[in-house]
């Protein structure tokens, strides 16, 4: 069988920056990153990292942050307290005495 009348697979991405290196060419652009045809779809994506996008794992993560909010309303209401408690009262301005006025 000759390899020549075979058609080529798609180029994966080492292979193309590699070609790339060797010819001199520039990098990819963003519009050519994006039309890859060996770039996996959204759904292909999730289904191989279907791990990180765990629930158990996001409820837990959703409710150490409802616990961090929590924590930092307590300690922002406790600051505020303290403020009212320490705050400076204003001295009233006293006018100047009327000058004596020499006849």
């Amino acid at each position: 069988m000759d390899r020549s009348a075979e058609q080529p697979g798609p180029r994966s991405a080492t292979f193309d920056a590699f070609m790339r290196l060797q010819t001199g060419q520039p990098e990819r652009t963003i519009a050519d990153r994006i039309n890859d045809k060996s770039r996996p779809t959204w759904e292909q994506y999730k289904k191989d990292n279907e791990h990180r996008f765990d629930a158990a794992d996001l409820k837990q993560m959703l409710e150490y942050r409802r616990e961090l909010d929590a924590s930092r309303e307590a300690a922002l209401k406790d600051k505020k307290k303290k403020h009212k408690k320490h705050k400076k009262h204003k001295k009233k301005k006293r006018g100047r005495p009327p000058q004596a006025t020499t006849a």
